[in-house]
């Protein structure tokens, strides 16, 4: 071999030792522990966004957005035309009763409303989660269309705040299920949705039940299986939405005091609708709930 290879050689060498000690990959232990995940490797930079295990941290995530500029979201953007007949007139045999033709929406099947067992596991409440909570663009002199059914309503989200809807809505109350075509002119009233997956834990599901049948009449309750695994509780008003993890009585109730009554419509008179109803809402203050929201958590007034 050459005195020439023989310096390139060395340099080399010289070269990739320095560059592993700088990384420090000739550490005791670095081969094992590049293997092996169980030992937390002691980390001092910025972690981004958080650092794992440490989003507790924060106990809710504000998003706002607009839909996307497609088919669904035009339909959905879609407003009264002038001139349009009233709400109540539309409530008629030619248009929505509340009572006939509902397979349009929800076909009644039980899919909606039931949990197939080894699904449980995966909708196991996680308090290490932060709720989030969204927000809605709606433009200033946005109206909802209201429309019959003799035509489909479709929404550009899984989880509506806002749109097109039927001309009749539900009575306030707990459902077997309810479609969000009727749901959606609850919320344009000013109720509040509590929507929670069949999958999630009875217990939470009981708890944010008694929660918002204490806080106001103003109320619609109905599983709904397109809510996420890992938070499958959420609260809707009109434009709003907060999805839970796990229950958060404070949260809630915030939630409810800040954006209930809220509707472009603010009608408190129960609707038509009633198909699947499990339990009418009761009275918790005044009929149209002006009399205080959530008296039950008056502790939680000033936190």
């Amino acid at each position: 071999m050459s005195t020439f290879s023989c310096a390139f050689i060395f340099v080399l060498y010289s070269f990739c030792s320095s560059l592993t000690v700088g990384l420090g990959y000739n550490s005791p232990g670095f081969l094992h522990n590049s293997l092996d995940n169980s030992g937390e490797q002691e980390w001092t930079g910025r972690w981004f966004p958080d650092k794992p295990g440490d989003a507790r941290g924060q106990k809710t995530i504000v998003v706002s957005t607009k839909d996307d500029d497609d088919g669904a979201s035009d339909f959905q953007y879609l407003e009264e035309p002038p001139g349009q007949s009233m709400m109540t007139s539309m409530i008629n045999p030619n248009c929505d009763t509340g009572k006939t033709n509902l397979a349009v929406d929800w076909p009644n099947s039980p899919a909606n409303y039931t949990c197939s067992a080894f699904l449980r596991k995966y909708f196991w409440p996680n308090p290490n989660l932060p709720a989030i909570i969204h927000k809605s663009f709606i433009p200033m002199a946005y109206k909802a269309r209201h429309v019959c059914m003799n035509e489909k309503i479709k929404y550009s989200t899984e989880l509506p705040t806002f749109g097109p809807h039927r001309a009749a809505w539900p009575r306030y109350g707990e459902y077997k299920f309810v479609p969000p075509q009727r749901w959606l002119h609850s919320l344009e009233h000013g109720a509040v949705v509590l929507l929670y997956h069949p999958c999630a834990h009875p217990f939470v599901v009981k708890q944010a039940k008694e929660i918002v049948k204490s806080c106001l009449f103003r109320h619609v309750i109905s599983p709904y299986n397109q809510l996420p695994h890992d938070r499958p509780i959420a609260l809707l008003t009109w434009g709003w939405s907060l999805l839970l993890p796990d229950i958060d009585n404070e949260l809630m109730v915030k939630f409810i005091r800040e954006h209930a009554l809220n509707g472009p419509e603010g009608i408190s008179k129960d609707g038509q609708y009633d198909f699947e109803l499990i339990e009418p809402a009761k009275f918790v203050t005044t009929p149209d709930d002006t009399g205080g929201l959530c008296p039950k958590y008056i502790k939680l007034v000033n936190k």
